[in-house]
């Protein structure tokens, strides 16, 4: 009768890949392989197999390379050298990755030098049981998850923040925008590694990126949202940032001793600046200058030592009263208020009686509002 042994997985179920104690194995011997794994017999450097779920028999009859192998001549209890190695393939890798130490990227659309930080998952699963065997397998006795998730962490991220760098530059994309683009990055990156870990026999299940943003707290990363910050402001106030900055100039100068910017002025010709800065300077001081009230009838500016308006004519101070819309001061004898449009009481023709705006006919006597009966 010939002797046979059982070769099964005994290790654990954490393992990814295991290797069966026995380095002897007798001729004619079941090999099990559960619904999800694999098998591999090794020997001399070379593999049978993979054997897929079922019973297999190690014989030269099933398996004619033995003879190859083992030599032509074997009868039923001749033992053999030879290793058989199982691989789990129902367990994804669940590899989580991130940037220990941020990656130096200049931002393409501001130039400032910002340190960037990356984190996410990499889900990976046992395509081809040879190829991973081939590249993994050495003199260890198995491979549980966190022995292949640390030996391929340090591949992800090697190629990781290579990519995440050369995307931002090319793309021309800012740092600080880089959120937007997470998905689309994530999905290029993802083909990437799909190539890469083919490479392991090993296929990507999943790959994501859950974020990219800079250290909070650098000093370049403060400065520069703080300048985006009034620039934003700014902006909203309707004025650019020269301008600003002119303003801010002007108000300064136009305090110092006289209310004068003839000091500012003698300053800026002496450097050279005369033509920039008096540009600027005119109509900005013309704006700080002291200005009179305007004219109630025709809204014109007028100076405050002003006797008649030099729009219309008005003697300064006639008299006024208040639009019944808007409330802004019209001149007697004015028809439309000067600032919403709206019609103005009128004085009857024929009896003086004030009119309402809009009325037709005098209420005291009947005449039709601007003569008439």
């Amino acid at each position: 009768m010939s002797i046979t042994n059982v070769i099964q997985w005994n290790g654990p179920p954490s393992m990814v890949a295991w290797r069966h104690g026995s380095a002897t194995i007798m001729h004619g011997s079941q090999l099990i392989v559960q619904e999800h794994q694999h098998a591999v017999l090794l020997k001399e450097g070379r593999m049978i197999g993979p054997f897929l779920p079922g019973r297999h028999t190690l014989d030269t009859k099933n398996l004619p390379v033995l003879k190859t192998l083992i030599g032509a001549t074997i009868d039923a209890a001749t033992p053999f050298p030879a290793q058989v190695w199982f691989v789990n393939r129902t367990i994804n890798l669940n590899i989580r990755w991130g940037t220990s130490t941020p990656i130096q990227l200049k931002d393409p659309t501001y130039g400032i030098m910002l340190p960037v930080l990356g984190y996410g998952m990499l889900g990976v699963s046992v395509a081809d049981t040879k190829k991973f065997l081939l590249k993994l397998v050495g003199s260890m006795q198995a491979y549980d998850q966190s022995t292949v998730e640390t030996h391929f962490r340090g591949i992800l991220l090697s190629s990781i923040k290579t990519h995440i760098a050369k995307a931002i530059i090319e793309r021309k994309i800012s740092i600080l925008d880089i959120a937007a683009h997470i998905r689309e990055l994530g999905d290029d990156l993802g083909e990437l590694f799909t190539a890469e870990f083919a490479e392991f026999g090993l296929s990507v299940v999943a790959f994501r990126i859950e974020s990219i943003t800079t250290r909070d707290g650098d000093p370049a990363v403060v400065k520069l949202r703080d300048a985006l910050a009034r620039k934003a402001e700014i902006q909203i106030l309707g004025t650019d940032y020269a301008q600003q900055e002119s303003f801010e100039v002007m108000k300064r100068a136009a305090s110092n001793e006289g209310g004068t910017v003839a000091p500012f002025v003698g300053a800026g010709l002496g450097l050279g600046m005369g033509a920039t800065v008096g540009a600027q300077i005119g109509p900005m001081a013309a704006n700080l200058a002291p200005q009179g009230a305007a004219c109630p009838r025709c809204r014109t500016a007028n100076p405050p030592s002003a006797r008649f308006c030099s729009g219309c004519g008005q003697p300064a101070g006639a008299a006024t009263s208040a639009c019944p819309k808007c409330g802004v001061a019209v001149a007697a004898g004015v028809k439309f208020c000067g600032n919403c449009g709206s019609p103005q009481a009128s004085a009857c023709g024929k009896c003086g009686t004030t009119l309402a705006p809009g009325a037709r006919f005098c209420g005291n006597c009947g005449t039709a509002a601007g003569g008439g009966s």
